[in-house]
């Protein structure tokens, strides 16, 4: 297994990627973003001793962060997520509700974002994303889940305004917190991030 993960302040020790992935783009209507996995790709989760496997053939759009936060937190194929985003994407196929499984997930994909290289601040915004496009799945009126929906004929939907909303208020909440700590446990992170979801009512719009 070749070690993919980036050296850095937080990359090391979090795991390591398979290698780099091999993928075809898939064409279709609407804007071509979605690819094709040939071949297995795994992210090792040092932290719980545990391999996530994307398995050969899944198709996949490069993030399952909801498209109404791709301006706020990162858009599909760009930044040191998108190794992380490729075997969450198979969590999320694997488990498209919210659940035990899915939440498991989202935390292994910000410590696959730490392994990728990202910051312990921009694996903890992505979680938060993450966290907000699970939650949406419980209501059957859920919009903009994987970041398929292209385009908004009758302007944004009320969902992903509120989400944006909810996004802008603890990510502030999330920046001033990590100024402050010296030393970083993601595990710790998720905790805080779920509180502060919780927090806050989610309604079923």
């Amino acid at each position: 297994m070749t070690d993919m993960s980036k050296p850095g302040d937080l990359a090391a020790g979090w795991g390591h990627f398979s290698g780099q992935p091999q993928t075809l783009w898939l064409t279709g209507p609407g804007p071509d973003r979605r690819m094709k996995l040939v071949g297995p790709f795994t992210f090792h989760d040092t932290r719980r001793g545990k391999t996530w496997t994307a398995r050969d053939g899944l198709e996949f759009d490069g993030a399952s962060i909801p498209r109404s936060l791709w301006s706020l937190s990162g858009s599909p194929y760009t930044g040191d997520y998108r190794h992380a985003a490729i075997v969450h994407d198979q969590v999320c196929a694997d488990h498209p509700r919210e659940g035990p499984e899915r939440r498991a997930g989202d935390r292994m994909f910000m410590r696959a974002c730490l392994a990728g290289g990202c910051s312990r601040l921009q694996a903890q915004l992505f979680y938060l994303a993450v966290r907000l496009g699970s939650m949406r799945t419980l209501f059957d009126k859920s919009a903009d889940v994987a970041g398929l929906q292209e385009i908004w004929l009758d302007g944004q939907p009320p969902e992903a305004t509120y989400d944006q909303a909810v996004f802008a208020d603890i990510g502030r909440d999330i920046r001033a917190s990590d100024s402050r700590k010296a030393e970083f446990d993601p595990d710790q992170a998720a905790d805080e991030i779920d509180a502060m979801l919780a927090s806050r009512s989610y309604p079923a719009i």
